[in-house]
């Protein structure tokens, strides 16, 4: 079926296509329907980031505390923040990294993966947590009468926000104080 339109001059036209007025029509719609849409893009990978980074650091922690139980042994959690210069680049950077030892003298490294994205950093952290035989804070690392859960906190952030990961006296691990800018 074809529909007959009448051009601007009067004559009758069949229509088999786009005109190019509305084939620019469209995509100037398209472009500032993405102009739009892409800073709040940044914006969710930024905040993407900082959750994906809380998570696998409580995750680490948890490990350590896993570790701890079925080596019934300590087992500390070292925060790091190094220079190194990548290969890709010989700007030095800083690595925000953790690393997993256990008791012995010199500690025996468990574990030593796990870097922090480019852009989440620590904001503040105790230099190292240690996790006993029964997955509790080691009393090395703190004492019940002077137990506080800043003290035994890990906060990150980027440009999206902060967020906290506690340990608990008993070794509890959990996410709090998520706040999004």
């Amino acid at each position: 079926m074809e529909f007959a339109f009448l051009c601007p001059f009067g004559e009758s036209m069949s229509e088999k296509g786009f005109s190019l007025f509305e084939l620019m029509l469209i995509i100037s719609g398209s472009v500032i329907v993405m102009a739009i849409a892409l800073p709040a893009f940044g914006s969710l990978m930024e905040t993407y980031q900082l959750t994906a980074a809380a998570e696998e650091v409580a995750t680490e922690l948890q490990t350590a505390r896993l570790l701890a139980t079925s080596r019934n042994d300590l087992v500390t959690v070292v925060f790091l923040n190094e220079d190194f210069t990548p290969a890709s680049t010989s700007l030095p950077q800083l690595a925000r990294r953790i690393r997993l030892e256990d008791s012995a003298a010199p500690p025996n490294v468990l574990r030593d993966v796990f870097y922090l994205p480019a852009g989440v950093e620590f904001e503040s952290i105790s230099q190292e947590l240690r996790f006993d035989s029964r997955g509790g804070l080691a009393p090395l690392t703190i004492s019940p009468s002077t137990y506080s859960e800043s003290s035994n906190a890990v906060v990150l952030k980027n440009n999206s926000g902060s967020i906290r990961i506690e340990v608990s006296i008993t070794g509890r691990i959990r996410l709090t104080d998520l706040r999004i800018q």
